[in-house]
């Protein structure tokens, strides 16, 4: 019986010195895997000659413009007909807010879309004919200043511009910014789009439109809107007839592991792992925070880098795979970040 006890214990020491060997063999084997990753870049900040490279104006100006101005006295349109008997009229609207169309009389445009008055002189010309005939209407000129405020806004399209308006001013006569818009605002200047050289303002900082070295038409500024939000001096900027005020949508990160609430989150301005983790509900007890990755679809350079690195982001999701790193709880996430928390032993 004694025999047996000693035998069960050497068996029992035995399998315990190897199970902790084992164990040992492989939480070195892990963290030497995740030791010999490097450490993930910083996020650098953005400079003005990259900006240029991220602000790409939204297409279809004149579609929106369609969709969304709504006409007044002094507007000057262009009204086709496709048909039996086509035509093409141009017209200016009276201070009445209607126009003088042939055959037809007035025609009230005031307060109307373009392609709500290209729908009523369809209707009317419609009674008189043996079919509907197909209009389209057009803008030739504005009756006043304009601007156009587009992306991350809740009512994009044209708007007019107010003597002496503020950036502010705008984007809150565009409905102000949606809960998916970054922390933002370019301003393309009309000057830029039409001009080849001259001066452009970056950020305080003035150069020499096309012949600054890595500056590339169009040249577009950039405004903090929480700063204008808060109140903040910006440097001085007049806009004009014709520029264009856009806010692009917020970036995402995407976290899974050992957390409450794996997924997708919109990335907030200055956003570190731990609070990345904090707003998935959470690390788990079984999550190895010290052992955490993260896949990164986009290195910054100096071509591209910063808070305004979306497009490009977006171009290497597609046509890169990521490239892996270690990261820590105080690291800033960038946009298409994967951060991975593994589960295990935490060191």
């Amino acid at each position: 019986m004694l025999r047996f006890q000693t035998f069960s214990y050497q068996t029992y020491r035995y399998s315990t010195w190897l199970s902790s060997a084992l164990l040992g063999l492989m939480v070195m084997l892990i963290a030497g895997c995740t030791s010999s990753l490097p450490d993930a870049p910083p996020v650098p900040p953005q400079v003005p000659q990259q900006l240029s490279d991220q602000f790409e104006p939204v297409a279809g100006l004149q579609q929106l413009t369609n969709n969304s101005y709504v006409l007044g006295d002094g507007d000057i349109i262009r009204i086709r007909v496709d048909g039996k008997k086509p035509a093409t009229h141009q017209f200016i609207i009276d201070p009445q807010g209607t126009i003088d169309y042939p055959s037809l009389g007035k025609v009230q445009a005031n307060g109307l879309t373009l392609e709500a008055v290209a729908e009523r002189i369809s209707h009317r010309l419609a009674s008189g004919s043996d079919g509907t005939p197909n209009v389209t209407a057009s803008m030739v000129q504005y009756r006043n200043q304009h601007v156009y405020v587009l992306g991350a806004v809740r009512t994009p399209g044209v708007h007019s511009l107010p003597l002496d308006a503020s950036l502010l001013e705008l984007i809150a006569q565009a409905g102000g910014p949606t809960p998916e818009a970054s922390w933002i605002a370019l301003v393309l200047k009309r000057s830029s789009i039409q001009e080849k050289g001259g001066e452009h303002v970056h950020e305080g900082k003035t150069m020499q439109g096309h012949h600054a070295e890595g500056l590339p038409q169009p040249a577009a500024i950039r405004f903090d809107l929480d700063e204008l939000m808060i109140g903040a001096v910006i440097p001085p900027l007049r806009l004009e007839s014709g520029d264009i005020i856009y806010i692009p949508e917020g970036g995402y990160y995407y976290i899974h592991g050992e957390v409450e609430r794996p997924g997708r989150y919109r990335l907030e301005r200055g956003m570190t792992v731990i609070r990345a983790i904090t707003r998935a509900g959470g690390a788990t007890p079984f999550a190895a925070r010290k052992r955490m990755i993260v896949w990164r679809y986009h290195v910054h350079n100096d071509k591209c880098g910063g808070e305004l690195c979306l497009r490009n982001v977006a171009r290497h999701m597609i046509a890169e795979p990521p490239r892996e790193f270690r990261i820590s709880l105080h690291d800033v996430l960038q946009p298409g970040d994967i951060l991975v928390v593994p589960g295990g032993f935490n060191f």
